[in-house]
């Protein structure tokens, strides 16, 4: 996946092999111009101030934006703030909530300004908010 490397302001480390959706690379592509989604980046900072657990960065054919960034809450109290707030911060109408697995994932609109992926891939992107464990030594 290329994206503007100013999407992403925050060190985010990719996580490989999480996703598990049939490759849809060819039918994917970069947000319309002049979309009015918050880019990822912005949506990284709210959602890691809110105590988020992961974010992913996944295409959306429900998206006005083709995108979304699904960020997920360990609780429904905490999924339902964030999508308050995000709502409210990126002047956007609602931003759905969802359960899965024990977690509940809020999905956020995001503009994706360029997209090129290989053939057979997967456009996804997962980032933990989580500390990475402690190296053995």
């Amino acid at each position: 996946m290329s994206l503007p490397l100013d999407s992403f302001p925050l060190d985010f480390s990719p996580i490989s092999g999480i996703c598990s959706a049939p490759p849809v690379a060819d039918t994917v592509g970069a947000s319309p111009p002049c979309c009015p989604a918050p880019i990822p980046g912005e949506i990284a900072r709210l959602a890691a101030a809110a105590g988020a657990s992961f974010l992913s960065i996944r295409p959306s054919t429900r998206s006005f934006s083709l995108w979304v960034c699904s960020v997920l809450f360990p609780s429904f109290a905490e999924a339902s703030a964030f999508s308050e707030s995000a709502s409210c911060a990126f002047d956007l109408p609602f931003c759905a909530i969802r359960l899965v697995g024990s977690g509940f994932t809020v999905s956020v609109p995001c503009f994706i300004s360029s997209w090129y992926s290989p053939a057979d891939s997967v456009p996804c992107l997962v980032v933990s908010f989580q500390p990475p464990p402690p190296l053995l030594t």
